[in-house]
């Protein structure tokens, strides 16, 4: 009897366990469906299973280019629906010159720190250097 009950068991998971035929995407815009299919991990003939499907999900997720993604799953074809995330908004010329010079201040704020910092650190080493020499 649990041999019969084992190969029903068998039998039963084999027939639920369903090969992915096809995979397929809408909502893309910026990245294409080969790049999705890469960065999913899942491939066509692998056997459907949800933890997969999970953990494609938190690849895509991953990447931060969207803000919704669900997967809808009909006779072995799984489409992933997705919604991306609006891309940065067009930066006009002179808010690009803006933030070139913003970051060339910072940039020389930064070297005069550095500066200031090493004429400490050679003040600092004159005055230790002193007062060795008087030791």
């Amino acid at each position: 009897m649990k041999k019969v009950l084992s190969i029903l068991s068998l039998l039963l998971v084999s027939a639920q366990a369903q090969q992915i035929k096809a995979i397929q995407f809408d909502g893309l815009v910026h990245i294409s469906p080969e790049i999705a299919k890469e960065i999913i991990g899942i491939k066509v003939g692998q056997t459907l299973n949800e933890s997969a499907v999970d953990n494609s999900i938190k690849r895509l997720y991953a990447q931060k280019y969207f803000k919704d993604i669900w997967v809808d799953e009909n006779n072995g074809v799984l489409l992933y629906h997705v919604t991306e995330k609006p891309m940065n908004p067009e930066i006009t010329l002179e808010e690009s010159v803006r933030l070139y010079e913003d970051g060339l201040k910072n940039i020389k704020d930064a070297q005069k720190l550095i500066e200031e910092a090493k004429t400490k650190i050679m003040v600092i080493d004159q005055k230790n250097q002193t007062i060795q020499e008087g030791s």
